[in-house]
């Protein structure tokens, strides 16, 4: 079984689900995806802002 990758637009329409749901268990459910996935992009956004998701072996870069 192959690792799965996200696009950064679907990270971003993850996050935006579960803030709206305010539920992060009904998005997971509704997008079929593991449980730490939403939260683990949730810190990364919030800790590096329009920087986050830079692509496979690519560095986050702060400002």
């Amino acid at each position: 079984m192959s690792r799965r990758q996200y696009t950064v637009q679907y990270k971003e329409k993850a996050i935006a689900l579960s803030e709206e749901k305010g539920n992060v268990a009904a998005a997971l459910r509704e997008l079929g995806i593991g449980s730490p996935m939403i939260h683990l992009w949730k810190k990364e956004k919030e800790e590096y802002s329009h920087n986050s998701f830079p692509g496979y072996g690519k560095p986050k870069m702060k400002d």
